[in-house]
């Protein structure tokens, strides 16, 4: 049998008996968001010369001891990649934790735990706004052309235009400046065009977020082309300005210049030696001249503690020498520096890695970060150096770094008005979110399921019931010597499950409750479980936005985002973020943008809106429930929404008196606890992978797996209503399995709440 256990990218010796139990958590099905890591139970790995090198390396470790562990230290904090493959099939990818370092008599041994790194990645996207992300990329003047181009052609890509659609529609990335009324004075029939604000796509947000931890995303959903329509952004308020004289005040802009030698020694690794570099260099050990800081925010030794709340700009720019030089015996090797900005203690941006391996190396950069700063946030600016220096012989190096008098820090204040012609950053009207929120929000909103990243840091999304797909005949690995445990799903599900968009108190918003008692998109599902009072929430970081058709001219609708108290005097409304489809340009004539050439009229306007493409007979609504009335006209409403697509059938499988969750021993190997989306057939009834308890590719014993039965329903589903005074009638249409997973059997609807029993009532708004 083949055991390689990778840690670092490096193979690690195991003894031929190691044990390795390993708990894997596919999905926790009963709330997908919480689920549990996949994690192993400690493993002891003995300390051969080639495993203390790796450990070395991975941890700082200090191995210079004598046998009394004296000087002897690690760092236990690094995030360091494992990977185990038993027979050439990878059946681990994650992270290793060193625990322990236990030393008898000069032997050692090294006490680690393997852990799945999808919770990390949500832990780390937790330290970033999705505002704090780069978008400088998409950097653009304000102008009515640029506006036009994101409607149906392009946009600006580093100075360039560059095509975003095909065959008409939206490739999901960029920026998009649809028609929303904000209630800032112009109207929607003649729109000022610093009245535009830009939003940007989901799909390229997904990708943003996962890509500054380093990782990538496959999924065939987000390439659909309803998903790469859906943009989200900018809640709505008052157009805000900072005085002049406190756009001043708020700069902080200093020179920074000096240059330092520090002495380090290679220590003992394997039959030679090694010097582990990893160093931070602060602004402090540099000396600082001063150019503007009016609210005296910088403070030795070396962070900008923020006096006023607001967006601002922090450039690096900088032409430094940096190298280092043997001074007893020889060492090669590759040393990187990067800049790096700290905000509240968390890095919040990089700079590009810059590589060196000689004396002296020229290091110039420029870098431009958009921060989003409240009064008392603390940011720091310091290089970054790692590497790793190598040679048979005991080495003594120094290590150089000179700013040569050419470094500048400038955080500048950019709350002032935008106007025609200026330069458009996004980071400015994409909203305060952080990453995780958005991504557990996308998450809740499509019931997406996100596999562990792979070797190559590629993570898998998919709608739960796509990622499942063929299937594996567990029969004969069924332990029968073992306890089969077989109860109800109902007996863990709740009496009701809450889908709701943030709540929200705009006009609209407001007169939709007060009308129909119900928060305008939300849906509540109740259980025929009586013996469960317990809800579950999922609840979204978006608020829907409702359309709203003029009187003259119905077909023009528009999302409206504004406050009243009467509803007579309106005015701008500061919401939560909001999401709705790029419909592409739809007829109207008569309303106009008004630039500094004048007017230009048009016969067709970009339409947003929660139903995809046609909006009188939509093909899908971003609705968790359908509207009980609506504010636009419409000929058709078909029940084909967030929850009755992506969440009903989870939701039955939970609640359903035919569902069930059977727990049993398998005798599982490298083959068949690898592929995670396939189904499992036993005896004929398919069922889902949701928790493996350690299971040890190198013991003898039958593994515990927890599953839950895969079910097909029938429900109702209306013909589409026309007339108001027309009852609706209604077919069977059978919601099946994934494709390939055999045959299911029809069972009785799972909850109260099933049909679009009626039509939404058309309101007049005067």
């Amino acid at each position: 049998m083949s055991n390689i256990l990778y840690i670092d990218n490096r193979i690690v010796d195991l003894d031929s008996d190691v044990s390795l139990p390993i708990s894997y958590s596919i999905g926790d099905f009963k709330n997908p968001e919480n689920r549990k890591r996949s994690v192993s139970k400690t493993i002891k790995i003995v300390g051969t010369q080639n495993n203390k090198s790796i450990f070395s390396g991975a941890y700082n470790l200090s191995l210079t001891d004598t046998g009394d562990a004296l000087g002897f230290d690690f760092n236990p904090n690094l995030k360091v990649k494992a990977r185990y493959i038993r027979n050439g099939i990878e059946i681990f990818n994650g992270l290793v934790r060193l625990l322990n370092v236990e030393i008898d008599k000069g032997n050692y041994i090294f006490e680690v735990v393997l852990f799945a790194d999808f919770i990390n990645i949500i832990k780390g996207m937790s330290d970033l706004n999705v505002n704090e992300l780069d978008w400088s990329e998409y950097d653009h003047t304000l102008t009515k052309f640029n506006i036009e181009d994101s409607w149906d052609t392009s946009v600006r890509v580093n100075g360039s235009a560059i095509s975003n659609y095909t065959s008409g529609k939206p490739d999901g990335f960029g920026y998009w400046y649809p028609i929303v009324d904000f209630e800032y004075g112009s109207g929607i029939k003649t729109i000022r065009i610093e009245d535009f604000v830009p939003y940007v796509y989901v799909k390229e947000t997904m990708g943003k977020c996962f890509e500054n931890l380093g990782y990538s995303i496959q999924s065939d959903f987000f390439n659909e082309a309803m998903f790469k329509a859906l943009t989200w952004g900018f809640g709505g308020g008052k157009k805000e300005s900072t005085p002049p004289a406190d756009v001043t005040d708020r700069q902080v802009h200093y020179d920074f210049d000096g240059n330092f030698t520090q002495t380090f020694n290679g220590y003992t690794y394997g039959s030679g030696y090694e010097l582990y570099f990893t160093k931070r260099y602060y602004l402090s050990q540099f000396n600082e001249t001063l150019i503007s800081d009016g609210y005296s925010q910088y403070n030795k030794p070396s962070n900008i503690i923020i006096q006023k709340s607001g967006t601002y700009n922090l450039q690096l720019n900088y032409n430094s020498l940096i190298g280092y030089s043997p001074t007893v015996g020889s060492a090669s090797g590759i040393l990187g520096v990067e800049s790096r900005i700290l905000k509240n203690g968390r890095v919040i941006s990089r700079g590009s890695q810059f590589s060196f391996n000689t004396t002296s190396a020229t290091y110039n950069q420029t870098t431009n970060t958009q921060l989003n700063l409240v009064a008392g946030d603390e940011l720091y600016v310091d290089f970054y150096v790692t590497g790793t220096l190598r040679d048979t012989n005991p080495f003594t190096i120094d290590f150089n770094f000179d700013l040569q008098n050419a470094f500048n820090l400038n955080l500048t204040s950019e709350n002032a008005f935008y106007l025609e012609n200026d330069i458009i950053s996004l980071n400015r009207f994409i909203p305060n979110l952080k990453c995780s929120e958005f991504v557990k929000g996308v998450i809740n909103m499509f019931n997406l399921y996100v596999s562990e990243p792979d070797e190559d840091g590629v993570v898998k999304i998919e709608p739960l019931q796509n990622y499942y797909s063929g299937e594996e005949n567990w029969t004969e690995l069924l332990d029968y010597s073992k306890p089969i445990n077989i109860k109800p799903s109902v007996n863990d599900s709740a009496k009701k499950y809450n889908f709701n968009f943030a709540e929200d108190k705009d006009y609209y918003r407001n007169d939709y409750f007060d009308n129909t008692g119900e928060q305008y998109g939300d849906y509540t599902y109740e259980s025929e479980n009586e013996y469960n009072k317990d809800e579950i929430d999922f609840v979204l970081p978006f608020a829907q936005t409702i359309p709203i058709a003029t009187l003259t001219v119905r077909r023009y609708v528009v999302p409206t985002i504004k406050a009243s108290k009467d509803g007579n005097i309106f005015e701008p409304y500061k919401g939560k973020p909001r999401i709705f489809f790029n419909n592409g340009l739809k007829p109207m004539s008569g309303w106009s943008m008004r630039y500094s050439f004048g007017l230009h009229t048009y016969t067709s306007y970009p339409q947003a809106h929660h139903s995809y493409e046609d909006i009188t007979n939509p093909t899908f609504d971003l609705n968790f429930g359908k509207p009980v009335y609506t504010y636009y006209d419409y000929s058709q409403f078909q029940n084909n929404n967030l929850f009755s697509k992506y969440n009903r059938i989870s939701i039955v499988e939970q609640t359903s008196i035919d569902g069930k969750i059977l727990t049993a021993y398998f005798n599982l190997d490298e083959s068949t606890i690898g592929n995670f989306s396939t189904l499992v057939n036993v005896n004929g009834v398919l069922y889902r992978k949701n928790v493996i308890t350690d299971y040890d590719a190198n013991g003898y014993e039958t593994t515990k797996v927890e599953l839950y039965k895969v079910l097909e329903t029938t429900e109702i589903t209306p013909s589409n209503p026309v007339v108001i005074s027309s009852a609706p009638s209604y077919t069977g249409t059978v919601i099946t399995s994934p494709v390939g997973v055999g045959q299911g059997v029809n069972i009785i609807k799972g909850g109260i709440n099933s049909a679009l029993a009626n039509k939404p009532t058309i309101a007049q708004i005067l």
